[in-house]
């Protein structure tokens, strides 16, 4: 995601689909070349299908945002 300016990301609001995920890694780019990971997190919550969780920000302003779901849950897996 480019975020088109440096921005402080204070915090993130993911509304998970069907199906949903268990993990989440956040990483951060100034160049969307070169990436740095922010964290790493179980999400259990979402693989409740339309469920939302809200993930912490970080301090250092970044362009853009990557947000790598893992560990898909049970449910629909549409592979067309």
């Amino acid at each position: 995601l480019d975020l088109g300016a440096p921005a402080v990301i204070t915090s993130m609001n993911i509304t998970g689909g069907d199906p949903g995920f268990k993990a989440l890694l956040t990483y951060r780019s100034d160049d969307g070349r070169a990436w740095s990971k922010v964290r790493s997190e179980a999400t259990a919550l979402n693989c409740k299908a339309g469920s939302t969780t809200e993930h912490e920000g970080w301090e250092r302003p970044t362009r853009h945002v990557m947000l790598q779901m893992e560990e898909r849950c049970e449910g629909v897996h549409n592979t067309g």
